[in-house]
């Protein structure tokens, strides 16, 4: 939220969001909240990179 806060941003508008392995938190989040808020979202991330990294597991 608060680097969302710091933009201004419109419906119309189109979000570009690149990560290396797809797993940091903060572009995904970035990511839901321009579809939440109704932009357009195109996301790339390596394949390559995201499957060599391992899961995290399960919480009981």
């Amino acid at each position: 939220e608060i680097l969302w806060n710091k933009y201004t941003f419109d419906t119309s508008d189109l979000i570009i969001v690149i990560s290396n392995s797809g797993r940091n938190a903060l572009p995904i989040e970035m990511a839901m909240k321009a579809k939440q808020e109704g932009l357009k979202v195109i996301a790339i991330t390596s394949l390559k990179q995201s499957k060599k990294i391992n899961r995290k597991p399960k919480r009981s």
